[in-house]
C-alpha cells in the first residue's frame, strides 16, 4: 500500500522492472490498483487477482483501495508508506485476514517514522502482535545493483509516459 495514486503508479512500475530484471517472471505479475483505473479495468483486475491460474504476484494499491477489497489469495501486505492513523493501517492489514485466514503485514519505516508507528501501534487491538525488526543489510546487498538498474529504467518509463510514447496502463515487456 502507498498513500497516493502517483506513488502507487511509480512503485508498481518500479516493481515491474525489478521483477523482470531479477528474473522472477513477467512484469505483468505486478499490477496497480488505484482510482486511476476505470471501473471496467478494476473489475478485470479483481478477476485476475482472484484467479489462481493467473500470474498476479504483487498488487500495489493506494489507500483508497484499502477497504472493501476481497482478494482470496493475499498472504501478505506491505506498507510502503505507513499511514498516519490506526484505522487505515488496520484496514490495510485486514486484507490478509479475510474470513478467518492468517496473513502477514510488513511496514517499511524510515528512521523518523519509528516513534510515530509505535504510538499508532498502541491504538490497535492486540498491539503486542505487531513486532518491529530492522533489515539485515547483508540479506539485501545483492539486490542493490538490480534495484539501481530498475530505478534508471523507471525514469525512462515515466518519461515515455509523459511524452505519450507509452500509456500508463500499458504492460511493460
Amino acid at each position: 500500500f502507498t498513500q497516493s495514486v502517483d506513488s502507487t503508479h511509480r512503485l508498481a512500475r518500479l516493481l515491474q522492472l525489478l521483477w523482470a530484471t531479477a528474473g522472477y517472471g513477467r512484469p505483468s505479475a505486478v499490477v496497480e490498483f488505484s482510482s486511476a483505473l476505470n471501473q471496467t479495468e478494476r473489475s478485470l483486475l479483481m478477476t485476475r487477482c482472484n484467479d489462481p491460474k493467473d500470474d498476479v504476484s504483487i498488487v500495489v494499491c493506494s489507500d483508497g483501495m484499502s477497504r472493501g477489497l476481497d482478494l482470496e489469495y493475499i498472504s501478505a501486505v506491505i506498507n510502503y508508506a505507513v499511514p498516519s492513523f490506526s484505522k487505515p493501517y488496520v484496514h490495510r492489514c485486514g486484507r490478509t485476514a479475510r474470513a478467518g485466514k492468517k496473513g502477514a503485514a510488513i511496514s517499511l519505516l524510515k528512521g523518523g517514522q519509528v516513534v510515530q508507528f509505535a504510538k499508532m501501534r498502541q491504538l490497535i487491538q492486540a498491539p503486542d502482535n505487531v513486532q518491529t525488526k530492522g533489515i539485515q543489510k547483508h540479506l539485501v546487498r545483492d539486490a542493490v545493483p538490480k534495484y539501481r538498474q530498475s530505478v534508471q529504467a523507471l525514469k525512462d518509463v515515466l518519461d515515455a509516459e509523459e511524452n505519450g510514447e507509452l500509456s500508463n496502463t500499458e504492460v511493460l515487456s
